[in-house]
């Protein structure tokens, strides 16, 4: 309780630094260099009502909403210097803190508060009470902040188990999050998604004891054709933090770094996908799984290092990231290898992923290769020459596709060995080579 009133306290100051808010300088790609194949759009985006909450609403919270909070980091130190404190005076000043004249919603079992909307609240630094009327307070609804244009910033208890769609979409002046929902369970689409593009940024700050970051939370619904504006990540020191969920950062545009936690151990399916500035980040080796597209689109993206303990990596895991020229694997890894700067599984049969941000623009796949797998080339661009082995029997779904400069496919085998091998339909999709040169004769593509 103590350490989230000094969050809530920090959150009201005009200096971020107690909370650990790192500026954001926002620039560099916007993606107009991304791959042909598009993700997933939905032909239309959802639109929502552009007003602001009616501030007459009678379902509001306490009077004297009008009134600016007056507390500052002083008051916030001699608070914290009283030893004596408890956990109940902790209870009322965080009360104190909380912002007064938002709207609630009583559940149907009068058992918890939804946070419907701003009601008469006119602050800019919003911080949300984990109880109101006694009672805990465990959603945000949809729509609940949506459009409010005076929000700077946000603090999200630790009571919040469920956050409505749109719940912050289009406060285009909020650049600071505080998120503390220990156990948020269940996120709708486009949270923190704006309606005035991508420029600016969103600094979040992740409390030490969430212990999980929920799908969608940051990012966007892969259907979605908009973007986020989380441009840093900082998660507080000694973070319990166990999983980053599928599509968590998934359109972060201005998101440049990110350190995860040591207590992180599974990144879900495209949790950074189309992060297109991302250039670091840094995996624990306390992850033991790697989704599927995880980084996917990830265009700045020069170097991954993976850990030891990973023992999982999902198809397409660092498909598209068209300037990764180093994917180096620690030496005591048991599941995968790197080879000159390629990731293969560990025993050499499958080659996982070629780093095409490399400029050669011939690749002779090593002996011993089974498998090609799924997007294991899949858009590189300068490659014009390929040597397949014929110990090869299986090549993935999208392994060459895009490649746009490959003209030339070489199967050190016979024409008899090629026709056996089990081609997913897709694996050459845009490809001009128009055969596969055999020892004893040619195949057309």
């Amino acid at each position: 309780m103590k350490k989230f009133l000094i969050g809530l306290l920090a959150c009201l100051c005009i200096g971020t630094t107690s909370l650990g808010f790192a500026g954001c300088n926002v620039g560099g790609n916007t993606g107009g260099g991304s791959s042909n194949k598009e993700s997933s759009v939905a032909d239309s985006e959802k639109t929502f009502d552009s007003e602001e909450k009616n501030n007459e609403n009678t379902s509001s919270g306490s009077d004297g909403a009008d009134e600016e909070s007056d507390f500052s980091i002083e008051n916030s130190e001699s608070e914290e210097s009283n030893a004596s404190v408890d956990d109940s005076e902790d209870e009322e000043k965080q009360e104190l803190l909380a912002s007064e004249g938002l709207e609630y919603t009583l559940s149907e079992d009068e058992t918890y508060y939804i946070v419907t909307g701003i009601g008469i609240c006119r602050d800019t630094d919003i911080v949300i009470p984990s109880i109101h009327n006694d009672l805990p307070v465990t959603t945000i609804g949809s729509h609940a902040f949506s459009h409010y244009s005076r929000l700077t910033s946000v603090v999200i208890p630790d009571s919040v188990t469920i956050i409505g769609s749109h719940a912050f979409s289009s406060c285009n002046s909020l650049t600071k999050i505080y998120y503390n929902a220990t156990e948020c369970l269940q996120v709708g689409d486009g949270v923190f998604t704006t309606s005035d593009g991508i420029e600016g940024g969103i600094a979040v700050v992740i409390g030490a004891n969430v212990k999980s970051i929920p799908a969608y939370l940051f990012g966007v619904h892969p259907y979605s054709r908009s973007g986020s504006k989380i441009c840093s990540v900082k998660f507080e020191e000694g973070s319990i933090c166990k999983s980053i969920g599928d599509s968590a950062f998934f359109r972060c545009y201005n998101l440049t770094e990110i350190v995860l936690p040591a207590s992180v151990t599974s990144i879900g399916n495209s949790a950074f996908a189309g992060c297109y500035n991302l250039t670091e980040i840094v995996i624990p080796d306390s992850v033991t799984s790697i989704g599927e597209y995880t980084f996917g689109d990830c265009q700045s993206l020069t170097e991954i290092i993976i850990p030891d303990s990973v023992t999982s990596i999902g198809k397409g895991a660092f498909y598209y990231c068209c300037s990764l020229t180093e994917i180096v694997v620690n030496e005591n890894n048991t599941a995968y290898q790197s080879i000159d700067g390629n990731l293969y599984t560990k025993d050499g049969g499958t080659l996982v992923q070629y780093a095409i941000g490399k400029t050669n623009m011939s690749f002779i796949i090593p002996d011993g290769v089974t498998s090609i797998g799924d997007n294991a080339f899949d858009n590189c661009k300068s490659l014009t020459n390929l040597v397949i082995p014929d110990s090869v029997i299986s090549i993935g779904w999208y392994a060459f596709s895009y490649c746009d400069s490959l003209t030339s496919i070489t199967f050190n085998g016979t024409v008899e060995e090629w026709n056996a091998i089990e081609k997913r339909e897709t694996w050459n999709d845009y490809v001009p080579a128009t055969e596969v040169v055999c020892t004893d004769g040619t195949v057309a593509l």
